[in-house]
């Protein structure tokens, strides 16, 4: 009898020994993912699309709050799927595929690629960030919503197109000729509010804009090999998408322009532009994950949320750049700046 007892208890080891060892290799099988539910939280799947170091830091802030919210609230659990691609169509087209295949629940991306999601993608919600007017552009019916299931956080980029050329002027004011470079219309379809603020207080100004489009990387860096930059006094970068993923372009040529280059962001702005003004992303992004979160919960529907916009401003000055230069910098400027990088 004690024989059969041995023989049993030992079949047992090994049946158990053999179901735990197939239960590991379903687990970590490629290609199947077993999320983790706390409680019986229901998980809702959400992705992050975008590719640019602007985008990047939106996202930051916005998954930052957005893990906050879900941690002291009641609703779903979350799981992100970072997309890190650039906006090209061949992109895109790949992205709507996997999208339809896999089961997102929400979407968050730029202004670029949602010009090509929105008519692709009807059915999930897509939370646009750093959106640029997008009544103007045709996006949303109009600021109290997008009558469709798209919601957008305005980064302000337009109404602050001309306040960055004032606030440039002031550290240089002998500048005449600045050249702007940015996307063309088609490509980074920002709406013309931006260029045409920047235009018109240009003209106030007596400054004379040389307007550059470019629709590739190619092209843009054709032109940075070949343009003769003395004919200049200072770079702007327009907004847009373009300009964003090709920002590189414009501190590796840095060497060759050796000219103020104005822009929009601190992350710009420490990788060798001269001035910068615009929100600090990571605040966009957290002024979002409200957004999001509602929409996941279930108490709002994008079509109905208004713009988000109105963030507070940041005026930034690259001391040693400006020095390198030969810039003089007014102490009335310094007492204006958000932040130094020395």
């Amino acid at each position: 009898f004690s024989c059969l007892i041995t023989f049993v208890v030992v079949i047992l080891f090994f049946a158990g020994a053999f179901l735990t060892h197939t239960l590991q290799i379903q687990a970590t099988e490629p290609g199947l993912e077993v999320p983790v539910v706390s409680e019986g939280r229901e998980v809702k799947r959400v992705v992050l699309l975008g590719a640019s170091s602007v985008i990047k830091s939106v996202f930051n802030g916005l998954q930052t709050e957005l893990d906050q919210l879900a941690s002291v609230s009641d609703g779903p659990e979350i799981e992100y799927v970072n997309l890190d691609i650039p906006y090209t169509e061949i992109n895109m087209q790949n992205v709507v595929d996997y999208i339809i295949t896999a089961e997102v629940d929400l979407i968050i991306t730029g202004h670029s690629e949602v010009k090509y999601l929105k008519d692709k993608l009807r059915d999930i919600p897509i939370v646009v960030a750093l959106a640029s007017d997008p009544v103007e552009s045709g996006f949303a019916v109009s600021q109290m919503g997008s009558g469709r299931n798209l919601a957008f956080i305005e980064g302000g980029s337009s109404a602050n197109a001309a306040k960055r050329l004032d606030f440039f002027l002031e550290l240089m004011p002998e500048a005449k000729n600045i050249l702007v470079i940015r996307g063309a219309d088609f490509l980074d379809d920002t709406g013309p509010l931006g260029i045409e603020n920047l235009r018109q207080e240009a003209m106030k100004r007596q400054i004379n804009l040389i307007d550059k489009e470019f629709t590739t990387r190619q092209e843009l860096n054709k032109f940075f090999l070949e343009y003769d930059f003395s004919q200049v006094d200072a770079i702007y970068r327009h907004q847009g998408g373009f300009n964003a993923a090709n920002i590189d372009l414009f501190f590796a040529f840095n060497p060759k322009i050796k000219k103020p280059i104005i822009m929009m962001n601190r992350q710009e702005l420490e990788a060798g532009g001269v001035i910068a003004y615009g929100p600090r992303y990571e605040k966009v992004g957290a002024a979002g994950a409200a957004v999001v979160w509602q929409i996941l919960k279930g108490q709002a529907h994008p079509a109905n949320i208004p713009i988000v916009h109105n963030f507070q401003n940041e005026l930034g000055l690259n001391r040693r750049v400006a020095k390198e230069l030969g810039l003089t910098i007014p102490d009335s400027f310094l007492s204006k700046a958000d932040y130094i990088i020395d």
